[in-house]
């Protein structure tokens, strides 16, 4: 639930403050970002990561443990190919 709250949240573009790195960002780096990009971005992230997360329930619902290492896997997966893609190429900057 946790990341479909932060989904929507960001959806609507608000939390700002949440994005690590961003937050503590000064006020002239901040500007060099375009924040709709940044937010529908996160946005996206975090819904996948629910959608992964549903899976881990499914795997106590039918006691499958490969569900559960799958679900963890994309996780991981989102998170961190997330992170490369928005980091590299310059793709949320103005």
């Amino acid at each position: 639930m946790l990341f479909v709250v932060l989904g929507v949240v960001f959806r609507f573009e608000k939390g700002g403050f949440l994005i690590a790195g961003y937050n503590t960002a000064s006020t002239t780096e901040k500007r060099s970002y375009n924040e709709k990009k940044l937010y529908k971005y996160m946005s996206r992230m975090m819904f996948l990561c629910a959608a992964s997360s549903l899976l881990a329930v499914f795997a106590a619902v039918f006691d499958k443990m490969w569900l559960l290492w799958l679900s963890i896997g994309l996780i991981i997966a989102v998170c961190i190919g997330g992170l490369i893609f928005m980091n590299t190429g310059g793709r949320l900057k103005r």
